[in-house]
């Protein structure tokens, strides 16, 4: 969740985005930063070769893309 998202999306699409995250909030930059603060840090020395999604869990799953065809009113293809 940026400034821009809030800003650009329509309340009702960040709610549907939301409802089909695994955690109940957006993430922010912050929550970028972390992990590569993370990755950067001593504590990570022993970390090699992973693919961490740091995304709220929303790439566990994708239902968005026919919430999004419906919202738009397009329907089922």
């Amino acid at each position: 969740m940026t400034p821009a998202v809030e800003i650009g999306l329509p309340p009702a699409t960040v709610e549907m985005i939301l409802d089909h995250h695994m955690t109940p909030v957006a993430g922010r930059p912050e929550d970028i930063a972390a992990m590569v603060a993370f990755l950067a840090s001593e504590d990570a020395r022993y970390v090699t070769g992973q693919l961490l999604r740091v995304d709220g869990g929303i790439t566990s799953h994708a239902p968005t893309y026919a919430d999004t065809r419906r919202m738009m009113g397009l329907g089922r293809n």
